[in-house]
């Protein structure tokens, strides 16, 4: 694997993405949030249009599009869970999107009128998406990825230094899906559902307490916090994720050789069944855990 960028682009002082439109993070009810994606015109650039990846049903989703001066034209929903399509059927009846989403979710995914098979691409004005299957949280969970601009939109699958409980799924399914974030270019921006960040990075320390770059961002984001509460952490990096997220290193010999876990999980590595194990090892310790501040950790 090429070496991988390893600082978060919450920190950095320059944009963390060059699109000229980059997504439009929307906070709402307790820890969501929504992305917004302008589309534009295929001839002129200009912005013509919406897209909102899972709505939740909010107020301030509500008020943007009250005042937004560009049609929403698309919804895409990653999974089915309330907090993700609550919106749906107020964005529906007032202006009638498009509803993208997995073809197993029809039944409830609300308002889904478009579904969408794992690997199947969708063009949205400029923007060319391709639906990745990642069950696990849910059975029929989807990312998105949006390789010319290099986003991808995970929902429950992967937060930032965590990945999404298993209401559904399986271990096997959760390593599988979990497997195919490594497949993308380090400097890919990961847009999540939550913002966990500051819970998760105290337990990834716990599993990873020597991994000194891990130290120094938390106890940066803990100062930042206290400054700012609302301090957001997303998007992040996929380079940022695979070296600091315990769940994105099942196989990585550097992390199973550091880490604090039973000791015949070392030999994870090239060991499918181990590394099964080994999450689900990872996933009740998270589960288990309890972080230092207040925290609704529902999804993660």
């Amino acid at each position: 694997m090429p070496s991988q960028p390893s600082a978060h682009p919450c920190f950095s002082t320059s944009s963390a993405t060059s699109s000229l439109y980059p997504p439009f993070r929307l906070a709402s009810l307790k820890d969501n949030y929504s992305w917004i994606l302008t589309l534009t015109d295929p001839a002129s650039g200009a912005p013509c249009g919406a897209a909102i990846v899972d709505p939740t049903d909010s107020l301030p989703i509500q008020t943007y599009f009250k005042h937004s001066p560009l049609p929403l034209l698309a919804i895409i929903n990653t999974h089915h869970h309330y907090d993700h399509t609550g919106g749906n059927d107020y964005l529906v009846r007032h202006y009638a999107p498009s509803v993208y989403g997995s073809a197993q979710d029809r039944a409830r995914i609300p308002h889904l009128n478009q579904p969408l098979d794992d690997g199947t691409t969708f063009q949205l004005n400029q923007l060319s998406l391709v639906a990745q299957r990642a069950d696990g949280h849910t059975r029929g969970h989807m990312m998105y990825h949006e390789p010319q601009q290099k986003w991808l939109f995970t929902g429950d699958a992967v937060f930032s230094l965590g990945c999404g409980k298993m209401f559904e799924g399986t271990g096997a399914m959760m390593v599988a899906s979990l497997a195919k974030l490594q497949d993308f270019p380090a400097d890919t921006l990961m847009f999540c559902g939550h913002e966990y960040t500051l819970a998760n990075a105290q337990f990834s320390l716990t599993v990873d307490p020597h991994n000194i770059e891990l130290q120094h961002f938390y106890h940066r984001l803990a100062v930042r916090r206290q400054a700012n509460p609302n301090f957001a952490t997303i998007p992040s990096t996929l380079g940022f994720e695979r070296n600091h997220n315990p769940f994105l290193q099942l196989a990585n010999p550097a992390f199973l050789s550091r880490a604090n876990i039973p000791e015949h999980l070392r030999a994870a590595h090239g060991h499918r069944a181990l590394q099964e194990e080994l999450f689900l090892w990872l996933r009740k310790q998270k589960d288990e855990f309890i972080p230092h501040e207040e925290a609704t950790l529902r999804d993660a």
